[in-house]
C-alpha cells in the first residue's frame, strides 16, 4: 500500500522490497535519492505506512543507504525519535537487522545519542557496512533473491 505522497510522486519516499529469502524480506531506503524531507508528524505517518508494509513477512531486514544524504536530508531531532519509538514498539521483534551503508557522521551520531532510548535488542540489531561493493554486504546478501539492485542505480 502506498501512502498518499507516493501515489502522487513514487520517488517521495524511499522504501522498497528489493529482495527476499525463505521468511524474511529484504527492504531499502535511501534517504538520499528520496524527494520528500519526512520532517512533519503528518509525513512521519505516511513514511510509517511504509514501514507497515515490512509487516508483511514474518522478519525483515532494513538496508538503509545514507549514499548521497546531505544536510537536506538530515532529520529532526523529533523524527527521529518518532522512528525509534516506532522501531521499538511495533517492528523490534519481527525486524532481524538494520544495515547502515554508506554511514556518514550524521546516521553514526544520531544512532549513538538515540540508542539509550531504543529497545536494546534493536540496537544490537544495527550494523554498519562502509559500501554495498564491501565483502560483508555480498556475504549478506548470498541465499537472497534479490529483486532489484537500486544502490546500483543513480536516479
Amino acid at each position: 500500500m502506498s501512502c498518499p505522497q507516493c501515489a502522487v510522486n513514487p520517488r517521495a519516499h524511499s522504501f522498497i522490497k528489493i529482495g527476499q529469502k525463505a521468511d524474511t524480506g529484504y527492504w531499502y531506503t535511501a534517504a538520499g535519492k528520496a524527494e520528500e524531507l519526512v520532517n512533519t508528524p503528518e509525513k512521519f505517518g505516511f513514511f510509517r505506512l511504509h514501514m507497515s508494509e515490512a509487516k508483511q513477512d514474518p522478519h525483515w531486514i532494513w538496508i538503509f543507504d545514507c549514499e548521497g544524504m546531505t544536510s537536506r536530508h538530515t532529520s529532526s531531532i523529533g523524527f527521529m525519535k518518532r522512528l525509534v519509538g516506532s522501531l521499538s514498539n511495533e517492528h523490534a521483534i519481527l525486524l532481524k537487522e538494520i544495515w547502515v551503508v554508506h554511514p556518514n557522521m550524521f546516521m553514526r551520531a544520531a544512532i549513538v545519542l538515540l540508542s539509550p532510548f531504543m529497545n536494546k535488542h534493536l540496537v544490537s540489531k544495527i550494523k554498519f557496512i562502509e559500501s554495498t561493493t564491501d565483502i560483508e554486504f555480498v556475504y549478506h546478501l548470498t541465499g537472497v533473491h534479490v529483486f532489484s539492485s537500486p544502490w546500483k542505480s543513480r536516479v
